[in-house]
């Protein structure tokens, strides 16, 4: 059985429940107890905070997996308030229906095993959605598409993606929430990934910081969104390179996300 190392990247005290992960990672003014503050590892991406929010955390995840004395064969990555689960808790969200929304009361029901993968599995991720228009259509959709073309433009000029990968993210119609942000998976790979998530991110607000931070308080946290869209289809690219002949729904769970008692799950409020 393969090692797991878990971490939650957090700007405040987690909602989601400590017995589910091993280490947390403090970004903005949280501190944590139980575990290290983002700017110890990663003095860039904590410099980042106001314009790259949740996703600085993530990325600093690449120097705490570098400071581990022994690489974990798996590593999870969850917020403050989202986690992936195996088994189905909750209720689907009546705004985000892509989560399944659950109490603090119903969070502190899950066991480590239920934010571990199946017997066998290397992934435990969010369950996939079609989107009729395309994943580069929706994300067009909803937020800024100049910032979508110019990241695409970058990981094709950086060789993160070939002119193949780049016809195919612009017809693939297929996402999984949270991408290789949000869920268990094989620590090799997860590196590997996130070190290209990471370069982009780091190319794209090197030019485009004092854009983004004009944008309101939801759309300034475009290098995340732009990341998940990708990080999606670098994750499903290796999915099917591992399972050609059919879908490893053994590897599918559900990505919850903790709200209070009596209300809903806005993705605008600051992550």
């Amino acid at each position: 059985m393969q090692t797991l190392q878990t971490y939650c990247v957090s700007h405040e005290k987690p909602w989601v429940p400590a017995k589910l992960y091993t280490r947390e990672i403090g970004i903005g003014d949280y501190y944590p107890k139980r575990g290290t503050h983002i700017s110890s590892i990663d003095p860039y991406w904590h410099g980042m905070r106001d314009c790259a929010y949740g996703a600085a955390g993530n990325y600093s995840i690449l120097q705490a997996i570098k400071q581990e004395r022994e690489r974990p064969g798996l590593t999870g990555i969850f917020s403050h308030r989202k986690v992936v689960v195996r088994r189905q808790i909750g209720t689907v969200a009546p705004h985000y229906p892509v989560y399944r929304e659950i109490s603090p009361a119903q969070a502190a029901t899950l066991s480590p095993e239920d934010a571990a993968p199946n017997e066998g599995q290397d992934f435990l991720v969010g369950m996939p959605v079609s989107f009729q228009q395309g994943v580069l259509r929706q994300y067009v959709e909803f937020h800024r598409a100049v910032d979508m073309y110019a990241y695409l433009s970058m990981a094709a000029d950086s060789g993160v993606l070939t002119s193949d990968d780049v016809q195919a993210f612009a017809f693939e119609s297929v996402f999984i929430p949270g991408g290789c942000e949000l869920g268990i998976y094989p620590t090799d790979w997860l590196f590997e990934s996130l070190s290209k998530l990471e370069l982009l991110a780091r190319m794209f607000l090197t030019r485009y910081s004092g854009r983004i931070k004009s944008y309101d308080a939801y759309q300034v946290r475009a290098v995340g969104f732009l990341a998940e869209r990708l990080g999606s289809f670098l994750l499903l690219k290796e999915l099917m390179r591992r399972y050609p002949n059919e879908f490893p729904v053994a590897a599918i769970g559900y990505l919850c996300v903790v709200v209070p008692e009596g209300t809903n799950y806005d993705a605008a409020v600051t992550e």
